[in-house]
């Protein structure tokens, strides 16, 4: 009787255990690409206001994710920053650490064009108004996943329209693909 009831202890405890860790295992590394885009953002807007325009170019901005990124981040379409390679000014993003064994996506596979139908990098930057509305840069976040397929975000600096008519504030993470379906089902 003590094994059955410790059986169904500990088979429980490791249920529970399996749940919550995948779960929150999902949401902080969702939770990494967030805080960086959110910081890249935040650079963004400080570069703009003392130098009067935006870069695609990280170090220039002074945008470097902590190690151990799972995330790729895209500032324009130029070439990576590996992040065992030493510091490369002209670099428009950083792969992700691959140290660590997490691979960087296929350039190509990476999408182009986010939400609102804003492309990669900057647009409509005449450099004739510092107020220019359409001016924006766009920057993005994606990762591979177990089966193949991609996780991205994207953050602007201007707000833009989803195809459903819904606003993104500028300066906001939005989950470009839809998330993976969880392991498994709590109810």
């Amino acid at each position: 009787m003590l094994r059955i009831v410790a059986g169904c202890f500990f088979g429980a405890l490791v249920w529970y255990g399996c749940t919550t860790s995948f779960r929150g295992c999902g949401r902080r590394v969702e939770s990494e690409c967030r805080t960086n885009l959110k910081a890249a953002a935040m650079a963004q807007a400080w570069f703009f206001e003392h130098e009067g325009r935006y870069s695609t170019r990280v170090q220039e901005v002074g945008f470097v994710p902590e190690r151990a990124n799972r995330y790729a981040y895209y500032f324009g379409p130029g070439r990576m920053q590996p992040r065992a390679a030493s510091e490369d000014a002209a670099a428009e993003g950083y792969e992700a650490d691959s140290a660590r064994s997490y691979p960087t996506p296929d350039r190509a596979l990476v999408p182009t064009v986010f939400a609102g139908g804003v492309p990669l990098g900057i647009r409509d930057c005449d450099g004739a108004s510092r107020a220019d509305d359409d001016c924006r840069v766009t920057m993005a976040c994606a990762r591979e996943l177990p089966g193949g397929e991609l996780d991205v975000w994207s953050v602007s600096t201007r707000f833009r329209m989803t195809k459903a008519g819904d606003r993104i504030r500028a300066g906001e993470p939005f989950h470009e693909t839809p998330p993976p379906p969880p392991l498994f089902i709590v109810r």
